[in-house]
């Protein structure tokens, strides 16, 4: 059970992605509901959606609220909003209720589904081309990096399916837990990345002192502000009654930028080297 608070008699529930098969129910507490309660159900899209969820009741009453509602006999493919509703738009609305969804378009259980399947693949390759260089020791700890950082992902996109557990709403401990593997993951890849780029294995054995400042630097910036943001991004700032994507968020717009600001430090640390690998890699880097 999901339990939401609100002032007003318009409660916004969930939002759900449908398509032609699509199909979508909500369950009421009993206990924690009247007879007045009504669920309405609002075919739009976000951006439409949101200026209704913001408007204040002066701006736009509850009855025209109301008035906007539909109750469609199938879904369409379109973004539908639940939304449940009582007879006087004064006081404090406490609403416990179950959601269930099935063929949605944007399911998120699906979608880390295929991740995992993939990143399993990959584990399974760079495990087995470490066994190789284990034997022949010439296993390189660059080597290592990348395949902590796939074995991270795996166990992030894991614990992202089993949070969702086929619901639109997840479970917020266990979400954050895959985050934190997600993080984690990200930052080994990305000191991978600008570690490689200044030529360690290509042409140099080891960073110099310096050059480790500075990756260390980079690394802990780059893991706290992705940390604070991504949390952020998930248990205050995404809302699906005004976002789309959490990249609409103000903490999604936040790591874009930050990955831009990488992307362009990786580019500047890679150009100092005069190579062919350099060339390909500095530009492959940056993309990524």
């Amino acid at each position: 059970w999901v339990t939401v608070s609100k002032d007003g008699g318009w409660v916004f529930l969930e939002r759900y992605c449908a398509r032609s098969d699509g199909y979508a129910r909500i369950e009421l507490d009993k206990h924690n509901s009247t007879s007045e309660d009504e669920i309405l159900v609002y075919r739009s899209r976000v951006s439409e959606f949101r200026q209704m969820y913001k408007a204040s009741y002066t701006s736009m009453p509850l009855g025209a609220r109301v008035a906007t509602a539909r109750s469609p006999s199938s879904f369409e493919n379109s973004f539908y909003f639940f939304v449940v509703s009582g007879q006087t738009p004064t006081g404090r609305n406490v609403i416990s209720y179950r959601f269930h969804s099935k063929n949605g378009c944007d399911e998120t259980i699906v979608l880390h589904s295929l991740f995992f399947a993939a990143y399993s693949l990959i584990l399974a390759g760079a495990l087995l081309v470490r066994r190789i260089l284990v034997v022949k020791r010439k296993l390189h700890w660059t080597a290592r990096m990348l395949s902590e950082s796939v074995l991270l992902e795996c166990f992030s996109k894991l614990f992202f399916v089993v949070a969702h557990g086929g619901t639109f709403r997840s479970h917020v401990f266990l979400s954050l837990v895959a985050l934190s593997f997600h993080v984690a993951s990200d930052t080994e890849l990305v000191v991978l990345m600008f570690v490689l780029g200044r030529g360690v294995g290509v042409h140099l054995r080891k960073l110099d002192n310096r050059s480790r400042l500075e990756v260390a630097i980079l690394g802990s910036t780059y893991f706290v502000s992705t940390t604070l943001a991504s949390a952020w991004a998930t248990l205050f700032a995404y809302n699906p009654a005004e976002h789309a994507f959490i990249w609409d968020t103000n903490a999604g717009v936040f790591l874009i930028v930050l990955r831009i600001c990488a992307g362009l430090l990786f580019f500047k640390t890679t150009v100092r080297h005069d190579s062919s690998f350099s060339s390909y890699f500095r530009y492959f880097g940056t993309a990524w």
